[in-house]
């Protein structure tokens, strides 16, 4: 899982943890990323996210023909300051 929101050409780093049916990890699984419209954010095969233009994005990770998505929100970079 990530966060909720990012900022333009900023990066997060998100997670996938594939488990049993106990719901128990498994390690050792090969997770596949992905993220739509791919012009809002791109993600790499570790799980960098880049924040590439305002507007929502579903950030996706899939093992073996099971995935799991997240919504993540891309916003304007905030003013830091006015000289």
């Amino acid at each position: 899982a990530g966060p909720d929101s990012i900022a333009v050409d900023d990066t997060v780093q998100v997670t996938a943890t594939p488990r049993d049916s106990a719901g128990e990890p498994l390690v050792g699984r090969v997770v596949a990323w992905s993220a739509r419209p791919p012009a809002v954010a791109a993600v790499d095969t570790a799980g960098t996210v880049v924040a590439l233009a305002p507007g929502w994005a579903a950030v996706a990770a899939e093992v073996e023909g099971v995935g799991a998505e997240w919504p993540i929100r891309v916003t304007v970079q905030p003013v830091a300051a006015v000289t």
